[in-house]
């Protein structure tokens, strides 16, 4: 039984480890397409990506909300919940994921540009999830929480806590 135990968890690591380059990949597009988005949004009106509720909370708040809390529950609906529901109706993956970046970006309904500005990182988050779900469905929650996490990461960093956008 120990070994039994011991082979999964060797083999859960190989998973994780074959798939951590990707994962890195996607952040560094996420990373250079959030920049590039916010940037270009910027130069014509600064507000665009201005988020009411988060300004009237603290920055450890807006932590929590957006690194935490958001994208957990954002990948527990979009791409855990409707990813898996919609695989139950047989519907091919290139729809699936549209309809969940589709999802995703209308839940970020703040204005049209910003609803626009997130369905890039919704298909990537959807596409990853479904790559990664073909293996094992909690490492690819995990992996697609952590990819969208590290993303509000650096758009925390570079927005509340460095003003830069």
């Amino acid at each position: 039984m120990e070994k039994m135990l011991e082979k999964s968890i060797k083999q859960l690591e190989e998973r994780i480890t074959e798939r951590i380059p990707l994962f890195w990949l996607l952040l560094l597009f996420l990373v250079v397409y959030d920049s590039v988005v916010s940037y270009l949004v910027m130069l014509f009106d600064p507000t665009t990506f201005e988020i009411e509720f988060l300004n009237e909370i603290s920055l450890f708040e807006v932590f929590i909300v957006s690194i935490v809390l958001g994208p957990l529950v954002e990948t527990f609906i979009f791409q855990f919940g409707v990813i898996l529901l919609l695989k139950k109706v047989n519907l091919p993956n290139k729809i699936i994921i549209a309809i969940s970046s589709l999802l995703f970006s209308i839940s970020h309904n703040y204005n049209f540009i910003y609803i626009l500005a997130v369905i890039i990182p919704g298909l990537i988050y959807a596409w990853y999830f479904v790559e990664l779900e073909k293996r094992n469905r909690m490492v690819a929650f995990f992996f697609v929480f952590l990819l969208h996490a590290s993303s509000n990461f650096y758009a925390f960093l570079v927005d509340d806590l460095l003003g830069w956008f």
